[in-house]
């Protein structure tokens, strides 16, 4: 889905995934926070879905610290790294328009 680009239909299927593999187990494991990584590289392709995702990759990574999942805390540090950037471009960009204008 997300491949084809229908982000939101994929976020879906990821959340569905999530939340059946989370009952089946019973906690957070690592195929739940690896899967909730993915779903946040989606959600980061939609602007609007950017700080959400954020917020997702934040409850998601005591998880990763906790089971010693460092290649999966790294990932989600560069993810939120990618947000901080996509974010500081709008303001760079904007702030480029204002000062052309004036």
């Amino acid at each position: 889905m997300a491949a084809s680009g229908d982000y939101r239909e994929a976020m879906k299927f990821f959340s569905e995934a999530i939340r059946i593999s989370k009952k089946r187990t019973g906690k957070v494991n690592k195929k739940e926070i690896k899967m909730t990584v993915e779903m946040a590289e989606i959600m980061i392709r939609v602007k609007s879905m950017r700080p959400r995702a954020e917020r997702l990759i934040d409850a998601v990574l005591p998880h990763a610290i906790a089971l010693g999942e460092t290649e999966l805390e790294q990932q989600m540090q560069v993810l939120k790294e990618m947000i901080k950037i996509q974010e500081s471009m709008k303001v760079s960009w904007l702030s480029a328009l204002r000062t052309k204008k004036s």
